[in-house]
């Protein structure tokens, strides 16, 4: 006979596990706006513990190193991305709205995820060659995914016949880009600049002549 589990010490440990993991995600997002205003390179441990209300060695319960919370910001931000893009089902919509909804998802993170944005594009070379081929691999599912849609756009005749790749890095350029000028609680939100955005990708900003 199979011995009985212990359904509350499962339960204490499945919270316990859950508490730890929030506690990183904390740090992480704590060192994310320390890394955002001084820099990865010019932020010291001691100054991301101080950020996250901890004494340097309760940190290192958490992390091993500097660069171990680097990776935790890179790969929650990715996978926060690739989590909403595997959400939704897009088989009922065009391919501009769920290309629309795509754009709105990584702004939406210039909200959520702030200091993340940042250290994403600016500090991807400081990971470790390993850390950076998981993320490298986490952000070709990404992006084939948008090329997917692209490819189906331009296939039932919703888009030019331009080349996929290029038409995924100029769209999402512009939304990785936009951590330089966001301002949270500006004037427009991220779900009305992705749909400027849109309105520019797929209408264009040219007139036709009278």
């Amino acid at each position: 006979m199979a011995p009985r589990k212990n359904t509350a010490a499962v339960a204490s440990g499945e919270a316990d596990r859950s508490g730890y993991d929030r506690k990183r995600r904390d740090i992480a997002k704590a060192a994310a706006k320390v890394f955002y205003k001084k820099g990865y390179l010019s932020t010291n441990v001691d100054q991301i513990a101080a950020a996250a209300g901890l004494r340097k060695p309760s940190l290192y319960h958490y992390f091993n190193s500097k660069s171990d919370i680097l990776f935790a910001i890179h790969e929650e931000f990715i996978d926060v991305l690739l989590e909403k893009q595997q959400a939704r089902h897009d088989a009922a919509r065009t391919v501009r709205e769920s290309l629309t909804q795509d754009m709105a998802d990584a702004l939406s993170l210039l909200d959520s995820h702030h200091g993340h944005h940042r250290v994403f594009y600016e500090n991807f070379d400081e990971l470790p060659r390993n850390q950076r081929n998981t993320i490298l691999a986490k952000n070709r599912d990404y992006y084939a995914a948008i090329e997917d849609k692209i490819e189906r756009g331009i296939a039932n005749g919703e888009l030019r016949d331009l080349p996929p790749r290029m038409i995924a890095l100029a769209m999402f350029g512009a939304c990785n880009w936009a951590y330089q000028w966001y301002h949270p609680g500006g004037a427009m939100t991220t779900r009305e600049i992705a749909e400027m955005f849109a309105t520019i990708f797929f209408e264009g900003i040219g007139r036709s002549a009278p």
